[in-house]
């Protein structure tokens, strides 16, 4: 299956509205969101992705059809870990009928590859399937040269893993 990383632009709104409607429908199993009136989830999580030149998103194709997004933070300073120059992988997904086919893990190394330096990947602490991908996809991106720390705070309880890929 060919995987393709394509750096998204304004003009790529209503497709990653879309997708992250779907991004959504699957977190709301964890986090108990609803939808609104018009049976749409809140949005406000893209508002300023494309003003903000320390965010960016990317279009994950495969076999030239959509199959989800990247979204990377370029952030002062992690709220999590207080490290400084952090690269947040800020929303990932896939969608359905290409996970279990190498497309995650393409997608996020060629991601990982586009940004050198202090990465920091989180995971809900419910989303066990999420922590086994990125464990597995970090470990093998970074020869286990990676650290992974449960994080506590409030609104953030889950698994992390940090590592730096400027070797």
């Amino acid at each position: 299956m060919r995987v393709e990383l394509l750096p998204m632009t304004r003009r790529d709104d209503a497709l990653l509205r879309n997708l992250f409607q779907l991004y959504l429908y699957d977190f709301s199993e964890f986090m108990g969101w609803d939808v609104d009136a018009r049976g749409r989830f809140d949005e406000s999580d893209l508002n300023g992705c494309w003003d903000d030149p320390r965010r960016h998103q990317y279009l994950i194709r495969a076999d030239g059809q959509p199959a989800g997004f990247v979204m990377i933070d370029e952030v002062a300073q992690s709220i999590l870990t207080g490290q400084h120059n952090v690269i947040l992988m800020r929303e990932f997904f896939v969608l359905r009928a290409y996970r279990r086919q190498g497309v995650g893990r393409i997608a996020a190394c060629r991601a990982f590859e586009l940004f050198p330096g202090q990465w920091e990947v989180f995971q809900l602490q419910q989303n066990v399937i999420a922590q086994a991908f990125w464990r597995r996809v970090i470990g093998q991106y970074t020869a286990g040269r990676f650290v992974e720390m449960t994080c506590g705070e409030p609104g953030w309880r889950g698994v992390m893993q940090t590592f730096d890929n400027r070797w």
